[in-house]
């Protein structure tokens, strides 16, 4: 179940050799065939909270391709909610697997302009979501606010220590930053951007681990961001 207890799951650990260097997979994959990985994390504090309040809608955003709103749709599904998914792009990418899933798992889909998706988080269009769905639960891109940092704070806790770099691909930085907020202080982090990112990441980061962390710590030193 998506809300079991953190220390009741079990996270194989692959290892495999490149160049005569072990290196270890961390297969949070495995969790789940539709909602594994760090979505399963991210999800699980706002479903639990869409549920708690009642909601019967859950919203989120993303591009045509996106493995959040495919996650999202699974979960909705398996939990009786009716999943949106507002997608940044026009109706043409209908047709690519991803999207097709999602309308298989019953999402309901919204194109946007890239202009319009631009201004998705202002209050004026998140009115008219609220309009449309009054009893609606919004998530960010990606399960970028507080219940998904918390959940991916968790993922930290499956990390061998014996591992000395870990590296991180990268869409909105929630995940690593929640993986950093708990991670031992010997192991040096390397974020891999889906995006051109560097001039921005490490504020966002900064801001993401600000809202985790209560003593202040700067952990700056801890992560590169690859260019």
């Amino acid at each position: 179940s998506l809300f079991d207890k953190p220390d009741a799951l079990k996270v194989p650990v692959h290892t495999i050799t490149m160049h005569q260097h072990p290196i270890q997979l961390i297969r949070f994959d495995l969790l789940h065939p539709e909602y594994g990985g760090n979505k399963w994390f991210k999800l699980k504090y706002n479903l639990q909270k869409a549920l708690s309040e009642r909601r019967k809608t859950v919203i989120s955003f993303g591009g045509p391709y996106s493995n959040h709103l495919y996650a999202l749709a699974a979960v909705c599904r398996d939990y009786d909610l009716q999943a949106v998914g507002v997608i940044r792009g026009d109706a043409h990418y209908l047709s690519n697997e991803c999207l097709n899933f999602c309308r298989s798992a019953g999402m309901a889909l919204q194109f946007l302009s890239k202009t319009d998706y631009a201004q998705r988080m202002h209050s004026e269009f998140l009115n008219t979501l609220y309009a449309r769905y009054p009893d609606a639960y919004i998530i960010p891109d990606g399960g970028d606010n507080d219940e998904g940092l918390k959940g991916a704070s968790e993922m930290s806790m499956y990390i061998p220590e014996n591992l000395t770099q870990l590296f991180i691909s990268c869409g909105t930085f929630a995940t690593i930053s929640g993986i950093l907020s708990k991670l031992s202080h010997h192991i040096s982090v390397w974020g891999i951007p889906v995006l051109k990112a560097e001039s921005w990441a490490a504020e966002v980061i900064h801001q993401q681990l600000q809202r985790l962390l209560k003593d202040g710590r700067d952990r700056s030193a801890q992560y590169q961001i690859a260019t």
